[in-house]
């Protein structure tokens, strides 16, 4: 590449070798990222064995895509009197790694919030969660989540058929694009469950919803969610089904 000149260009003196003397006008560094917190942008960085505590950050899409271990790219200047300031530009990332989408501001289908609703009434007489019901399909969605963290959204019409019965509506995550498939990771549970408690045959319907925050996924990696149902006796009834996530 040809050096440009100073007479032909104004910003030339970026490309140009830095003059003679302790000031440093701009150069090019990386750093290890082993701290980030992506809400505030605070953070911890080692540069050559030295440790700088939040350093100014250029915002941009890739801000979300960061977490420790990572590489950073850094500005730095030097000015007169020796001393050094970073700026953290970017991530360095080595291809093919699926975080390189998010870095540029481009979403894979699965990144964004999903969400699926099955109307149809569906009975169980299941007293162990199942995701089968007598008719319809229980609510699917696969989702990738670039932070590790999602929110769960879930929620139906619920009734048991027996007097004091209780019906149950929960979710189970698995592993893998797949829906309905891959290793389970998050089982269903009455702690993660809309519960409908019957009063009297049939007469205690309601609908509802309810969230719970999911931590601890692998960044970037693909997970599916399922609606999942049981009743404590006899027969319950399931209808607008509702599953949504919202990956962060």
């Amino acid at each position: 590449m040809t050096t440009p000149l100073q007479s032909d260009d104004p910003l030339a003196g970026l490309f140009l070798p830095a003059p003679q003397g302790p000031a440093v006008p701009l150069r090019y560094r990386s750093g290890v990222l082993t701290s980030w917190e992506v809400s505030t942008g605070a953070n911890v960085v080692r540069v050559d064995g030295e440790t700088f505590t939040n350093l100014p950050v250029m915002p941009g899409s890739y801000l979300g895509a960061l977490k420790a271990t990572d590489v950073v790219s850094l500005l730095s200047t030097t000015d007169s009197r020796g001393i050094t300031t970073y700026v953290i530009m970017g991530i360095a990332l080595t291809p093919p790694d699926i975080r390189a989408g998010r870095a540029s501001g481009a979403q894979d289908s699965q990144d964004g919030m999903q969400g699926e609703i099955q109307p149809t009434t569906g009975n169980v007489v299941s007293t162990a969660y199942t995701d089968v019901l007598s008719a319809g399909l229980t609510p699917q969605v696969a989702f990738r989540s670039m932070s590790g963290k999602a929110i769960i959204h879930w929620g139906c019409y619920l009734v048991c058929g027996t007097s004091l019965g209780f019906a149950y509506m929960s979710f189970e995550i698995r592993e893998g694009s797949a829906k309905g498939s891959g290793t389970q990771i998050l089982l269903a549970d009455d702690a993660r469950a809309i519960i409908n408690r019957d009063n009297s045959a049939g007469g205690g319907d309601i609908q509802c919803g309810w969230s719970y925050p999911v931590n601890n996924l692998v960044p970037g990696a693909f997970y599916n969610v399922q609606g999942m149902y049981r009743t404590s006796t006899g027969t319950s009834t399931f209808l607008n089904r509702t599953l949504i996530v919202d990956p962060k």
